[in-house]
């Protein structure tokens, strides 16, 4: 290969660096050649070939960004028409199906022929392979990949499965909004590990637990909503009791870091308002 004439700026393509270089071709008829490379991957490519693949690159990519601003609105809704009404949790026949089959899953909400679940990654092929026997649709999830939603830290995108006029929300981590617009990551690993580690059992169905519950409640509100909503407010004081376990503050402290101590506070004081200002400005970190 010829000689190297300037290094043109590193792209990054699917998390890689890629190094890429504008050298001197192998012979006088080759003419310039863009050689990109990185540890596992080389490869050259003429000056005309490399801006046929950028302009295929470019197309592809517009043409994704309008798709997914006109995929049609899912036939169904993530939130109930009526704040607060909630079926009966035996009214989920496929939950009862979850519970003979010995399924490790964890109620999180229950709303109107609506609910939220959270099944062990490790028994999730297992839940889809049951869901698809008992032919239980797999729907998109409007706030998925196909929307455009980015999952970090290998997080297993959300679902929304569909038994007759029940629907299904699944995840396998308790979810945080990023700051960082269609971003989607795992609550810390620490809350992890307790979602799974014990269960709220009510009518023989298991709830998470009502730590995890108020975490996942509280965060949803700061990083998703940016507000709390009167049904938010009155689900986090039904669960006001865990603002005195030490445990909840070792875990916010991995999750609002130094803002711990001040966040319990201010929901002891049901000072929900003034939360997301002082979380906002918050810089003693």
């Amino acid at each position: 290969m010829g000689e190297k004439i300037r290094d043109i700026r590193p792209i990054h393509l699917i998390g890689n660096e890629l190094m890429v270089e504008l050298n001197e071709g192998y012979t006088k008829n080759q003419g310039r050649v863009i050689h990109i490379q990185n540890k596992k991957f080389r490869y050259l490519l003429t000056e005309s070939d490399y801006h046929k693949v950028s302009s295929d690159i470019m197309r592809a990519a517009v043409e994704l960004d309008y798709i997914k601003q006109h995929i049609p609105e899912p036939d169904y809704k993530l939130t109930p028409k009526e704040e607060g009404m909630a079926s009966d949790v035996t009214e989920f026949t496929f939950l009862k199906t979850l519970n003979t089959e010995e399924i490790d899953y964890r109620i999180l909400e229950l709303r109107d022929h609506f609910a939220t679940i959270l099944v062990n990654p490790s028994e999730y092929k297992r839940f889809r392979k049951l869901a698809k026997t008992k032919k239980v649709r797999c729907l998109e999830h409007p706030f998925g990949r196909r929307h455009g939603y980015i999952f970090l830290y290998q997080m297993k995108e959300f679902a929304v499965y569909q038994d007759g006029g029940y629907y299904y929300e699944v995840m396998c981590q308790l979810p945080c909004k990023s700051l960082t617009p269609k971003m989607w990551m795992p609550l810390d690993k620490c809350v992890q590990h307790a979602l799974w580690e014990a269960k709220r059992m009510e009518n023989g169905y298991p709830y998470v637990e009502d730590e995890e519950a108020w975490i996942y409640y509280m965060t949803r509100c700061i990083f998703t909503k940016h507000a709390f909503e009167e049904s938010d407010v009155k689900k986090l004081q039904a669960l006001e009791t865990v603002l005195e376990h030490d445990t909840l503050r070792q875990k916010l402290e991995l999750i609002v870091f130094g803002f711990a101590d001040r966040l319990i506070a201010l929901s002891k004081d049901r000072k929900y308002a003034d939360i997301m200002t002082e979380y906002f400005s918050y810089r003693e970190y």
